[in-house]
């Protein structure tokens, strides 16, 4: 992928401003109903945000550890790596229908969760407008940031930033698909 630094924060703020949205309307709902599961296998709502919550917890303080070290100006192109581009690729929500397995520390499958992680989720969303923001004057591809598989790996700044903000859109999507099924299985009750 290749675009202009500029293009690409502003096109992640807007995905973000979409999550907060997202996460803002389904924080409006029942515990009961975000706790709801369609089967031992898949994730309830809030399961959904936990997981979230688990890798933005880790690229986010990556992402800025990377960015405080970095001297080096912005570039006015940024062409993403092949391994980031790859891991961006497939976080994203279009991609939804590939079904990937999660790291075991990183599934919260089976856990009764509170109302507040999506709370925690609307903080680290903020955080990740915040270091956005701050990337404006960073230079997208020369810092690097690594990733789950280990220190070896590791990805541009660019793509680290599109690879949480995908992967957090595509565990959205799946937290409302999660909520809709709670709704429609209430509706069939009630018929």
């Amino acid at each position: 992928m290749k675009t202009t630094s500029q293009a690409l924060i502003e096109d992640l703020i807007v995905r973000v401003h979409q999550n907060l949205n997202g996460a803002q309307a389904l924080k409006q709902e029942a515990e009961e109903a975000l706790n709801w599961k369609a089967g031992p296998k898949v994730w309830s709502a809030l399961e959904c945000f936990e997981h979230m919550n688990q890798y933005s917890e880790v690229y986010l303080q990556r992402i800025a550890e990377g960015m405080t070290k970095s001297r080096k100006p912005p570039q006015e192109e940024f062409k993403s790596g092949g391994l980031g581009n790859w891991f961006a690729k497939l976080m994203s929500p279009g991609d939804a229908g590939t079904k990937m397995k999660t790291f075991k520390s990183k599934d919260p499958n089976g856990k009764k969760l509170p109302i507040s992680v999506i709370d925690t989720y609307i903080q680290d969303q903020e955080k990740s407008l915040a270091l956005l923001q701050i990337a404006r004057n960073k230079n997208l591809a020369r810092v690097k940031v690594p990733t789950d598989l280990g220190a070896w790996a590791k990805v541009k700044l660019g793509d680290a930033f599109r690879i949480i903000v995908y992967h957090n859109q595509r565990h959205l999507e799946q937290a409302e698909r999660s909520f809709e099924g709670y709704v429609k299985q209430v509706r069939m009750a009630e018929k």
